[in-house]
This record gives C-alpha cells, structure tokens and sequence, in this order.
C-alpha cells in the first residue's frame, strides 16, 4: 500500500478503504447508498465512486447476484477491458472494467457472510490513467460489520 494514502470509513454500510491523501473527497448520497466525489487535487480530474450494501438470501451465488444488480444496458453498450473473479477481505468478489461515452468504469460486487456490497467507480481519464491508484484502493477494502 502506497505511504500516500487515506483511511475512509462509512460505517453505515460496514465498508472501509484507502484513497490517495492528495484528493479532496466529498461525500453525499443517492438513496440508500452513498456517493463520493473524489478530487485529484494534482490535475483537477474527478473520479466518482457509489458504494451501497444490502441483505441477501442464504444460497445465492455471486454470479446470481451479479447477473440481478449490473447494469446490462450500460455494461452492453461498453468496450470491456477486464472482468474476473477476484478475493477482497477473504470474500468472493467479481470486478468489471469497461469504458464508454460516460468514462472509465470499475465496478465491485463482492459477498460477506449475509450481504452484499456494491463498489462503482467512474474516471473521465482512460483506464490506464487512474486504473493503479483504483486497483490499489479495491484491495484495500474492508468490511467492518
């Protein structure tokens, strides 16, 4: 993990993680969830990021939760760059990269004991711009509920 780097912790959706100290962050929300505009103090560049969590049923997989909440008409109308299955805080997660004429998304769906969290982030840069510093602020999440 980079030196340079910020705790951030929303309690309410059990979610923590770190972000770059030289962005400026804001935070509101969107329904339940909560959104959080992120401000590269460096070049002025945006990058925006949604986080929510909700109950889920006993058995369902993550590919059955992935395929009920992505956003299909936004992901089919994308260039995919990456999509795996990935472990964050020891627990299953799926992470998609695909960009389009809103930007460079990276959007997180991972699975903790009886509930789900979902992680969107969106760079008006190209995906190799700020696809390091995203990479390393995914690894950092942590779920603390």
């Amino acid at each position: 993990m980079s030196a340079n780097f910020t705790y951030y912790q929303n309690i309410g959706i059990g979610i923590s993680f770190r972000y770059p100290s030289f962005w400026t962050m804001k935070e509101g929300t969107i329904g339940q969830n909560s959104k959080i505009n992120f401000i590269d103090q460096n070049n002025g560049q945006p990058i925006f990021c949604q986080i929510g969590a909700e109950k889920i049923q006993q058995g369902v997989t993550l590919e059955e939760l992935w395929n009920s909440h992505a956003d299909r008409n936004l992901i089919n109308q994308s260039q995919i760059i990456d999509s795996k299955y990935v472990k964050l805080d020891n627990s299953p997660a799926k992470k998609i990269l695909y960009i389009n004429n809103q930007g460079c998304w990276t959007d997180i769906l991972m699975m903790k004991k009886d509930k789900a969290y979902f992680i969107s982030f969106l760079s008006f840069m190209g995906p190799s711009e700020y696809q390091s510093t995203i990479q390393e602020m995914i690894e950092s999440i942590k779920i603390i509920n």
